[in-house]
């Protein structure tokens, strides 16, 4: 499964779940770490998505500034 083609909330969920796999007693370390790794993959991914929602809305704001300039204009 290529989780990075899934949606932010998808990718949430996914870190969730591997913060619970990797705090569970009853699995061997190196699934934990493995876990854990997986997490910080899904956590970059998270980061990535939420700096281009950023620069999209900071982009989309600007616009409508200068949309708002003109009319005034």
């Amino acid at each position: 499964m290529d989780v990075k083609n899934d949606s932010f909330e998808d990718q949430m969920e996914r870190l969730t779940q591997l913060g619970l796999q990797v705090a569970r007693k009853d699995i061997s370390l190196k699934e934990r770490m493995e876990a854990y790794e997986n997490g910080i993959s899904v956590a970059k991914t998270c980061l990535s998505m939420l700096s281009e929602a950023e620069r999209k809305a900071d982009q989309l704001s600007k616009e409508l500034e200068t949309m708002m300039e003109d009319q005034q204009l």
